[in-house]
């Protein structure tokens, strides 16, 4: 638009409408942020509900000194806490601060989701701008509908830790990409400041953040500046993540082998076909449900309900075509990088057109390999590059309608439509696990109070037992 108006009127005033435009897309995006956040906040008002841990909404502050030590020996008669460190950013502190100011629990948590889509949608609507696919209409549209994702609603309200991640993954690579006068060294310094912000509460799901940034090196053109940028930005990827990575490995030295007492490969990886791994749909949890209801409410929907099955089907399509299309740029970049996240996705599924090796490998995800038996971690790797394709798909679709004369409020139409229909679990209110509850009572306070107070020492047993914390107050 800039470019077009500079040849009409001059220089000046090109440069001014370029400007012009830009104030306005932002605007736009601020608006989009507060309808995400308007979603957030219509999923079980008012109620707390059970999402990664309880303890970031009871009492963050305590639990985040607790994750400062290996051994707690407050819960499960003395337990070593499962990454707890990884909650010292940005998580844990993000709950603590807004609770020492006296915000209720409830809105702290949505303000909690409401960043993650916010981030998401933010970081893919800048990388989508930097990389120059599509138009500015059509990289506002993706960058919704991956903030919008099956895996983002599935779990934004669940287990909000575990896509975070997702959320970040577009800022570590952005500045790499940014086609602007800066130095190397602030390109990589920005992107390793955005990975030490994913945390470290799941190294399997942060470490995924780093696969599209590799491979954005590996496809560059190799000399010795790209390889002392690619070595640089691994030594300080490396560096900012040694707060989580030495807790990590002082944890393996201690814990118990409990990937062998969890769910096996041949579960994790039922789910992952080739379908399901482009719908972003591939995470097991979203196909369990129980007598309680479903694991992922959302999760349900999007591989029960028919429409958001052929919605969410029709944005892989446009990410596919877009990655067909020779006018798309950067494009053996996002195929290399669809390809090899579909891979991760899908090397263990042994369904009807699983992979022929599923069998063997299976028995790794088993083994040695167990940490990254829940396959479903690696998304982000193939969503995202599937995203900033679609931008182009979308573009290109829309010149054709103008040129086949189509009504002009056509393909807003339909692309208002598709972002309603895949984010339809929220709109209904549909995201949050059933169980919340407005305060924990009053009388397990006291009962904790008094249990305080005897001069004897030992631990409390809480009867009937649960293997997971799915209780009713009182």
């Amino acid at each position: 638009l800039g470019g077009q108006l500079e040849r009409r009127a001059g220089p000046g005033q090109g440069m001014s409408a370029a400007l012009t435009s830009t104030v306005v897309w932002r605007f736009r995006v601020a608006v989009m942020c507060i309808a995400l956040t308007a979603l957030c906040f219509h999923q079980s008002p008012g109620l707390i509900v059970p999402d990664t841990k309880l303890d970031l909404t009871a009492n963050p502050g305590s639990f985040l000194l607790r994750a400062l030590h290996l051994w707690d020996p407050h819960g499960a008669f003395g337990q070593l806490q499962n990454q707890a460190y990884g909650y010292l950013l940005p998580m844990g502190p993000f709950h603590w601060l807004l609770s020492s100011v006296g915000v209720p629990a409830w809105i702290i948590q949505r303000l909690w989701w409401s960043l993650i889509l916010c981030v998401a949608f933010v970081g893919v609507w800048r990388l989508v701008r930097a990389l120059g696919i599509g138009a500015p209409w059509a990289q506002f549209a993706v960058a919704l509908l991956y903030a919008v994702s099956p895996r983002m609603l599935s779990e934004v309200s669940v287990t909000s830790i575990e896509v975070w991640p997702m959320a970040m993954a577009p800022w570590v690579l952005l500045p790499l990409v940014l086609p602007v006068p800066r130095t190397w060294l602030w390109r990589i310094s920005r992107s390793a400041l955005a990975f030490a912000l994913i945390g470290g509460v799941n190294a399997v799901a942060t470490g995924a953040a780093l696969i599209l940034p590799t491979l954005w090196f590996l496809t560059r053109r190799w000399d010795r500046r790209t390889v002392l940028v690619g070595a640089t930005w691994l030594g300080l990827v490396t560096a900012v993540s040694l707060w989580w990575l030495l807790p990590l490995i002082q944890l393996g030295r201690y814990s118990p082998p409990f990937l062998d007492w969890i769910e096996d490969a041949a579960v994790t990886t039922g789910t992952a076909s080739v379908f399901e791994s482009f719908r972003g749909t591939s995470a097991w949890l979203g196909f369990l449900a129980g007598p309680a209801g479903p694991s992922w409410p959302a999760g349900w929907q999007f591989v029960t309900t028919p429409l958001l099955i052929v919605g969410t089907a029709a944005v892989a399509t446009a990410g596919l075509v877009g990655l067909s299309l020779r006018s798309t740029p950067h494009r053996r970049f996002l195929a290399i990088g669809a390809a090899v996240g579909l891979l991760l996705l899908t090397f263990g599924h042994s369904g009807a057109a699983g992979s022929p090796l599923a069998g063997p490998l299976q028995t790794l995800l088993d083994g040695p390999l167990a940490a990254l038996r829940n396959t479903h971690k690696f998304e982000l790797v193939l969503l995202l590059p599937l995203m900033l394709a679609a931008a182009q798909a979308l573009t290109v679709a829309g010149l054709r309608l103008r040129a086949m004369r189509a009504p002009r409020l056509l393909a807003p139409v339909l692309l208002v439509s598709l972002v309603t229909l895949v984010a339809a679990p929220a709109i209904v209110g549909g995201m949050a696990l059933p169980e919340g509850y407005v305060a924990i009572p009053a009388q397990w306070y006291q009962a904790a109070a008094w249990l305080d107070h005897q001069s004897a020492q030992g631990s409390v047993l809480v009867v009937p037992a649960s293997s997971f914390a799915d209780f009713t107050w009182g």
